[in-house]
């Protein structure tokens, strides 16, 4: 039987590039978040399982917001700006097949 590799988000976090902008897509719910620096992601996400990494663009918003404490799309309202970026897709549960 073939062994699966569960890769974690928190093993795959120390090589992402600090300047690289994300896009964490859950799974389940196929909602994503985007974030500008790899810090900006939360703990929360280090438990959960990659199941693939691509590229994407998405919305994030703009650095003269994001340095004025803007973290959020709903928070910048119509300023934002689409931009390539890394899109993890993660889930709460193990790969059970390939």
């Amino acid at each position: 039987m073939e062994e699966l590799f569960n890769l974690k988000f928190k093993e795959l976090r120390r090589y992402i590039s600090y300047i690289d902008r994300l896009s964490i897509c859950l799974k389940e719910t196929s909602r994503y978040e985007t974030y500008l620096f790899i810090r900006d992601v939360p703990e929360t996400f280090d438990d959960y399982y990659v199941y693939g990494i691509g590229t994407n663009h998405c919305e994030f918003v703009t650095y003269t917001d994001y340095f004025n404490g803007i973290r959020d799309i709903e928070s910048a309202g119509q300023r934002f700006d689409i931009e390539k970026c890394i899109e993890i897709l993660l889930s709460k549960t193990p790969r059970t097949q390939c």
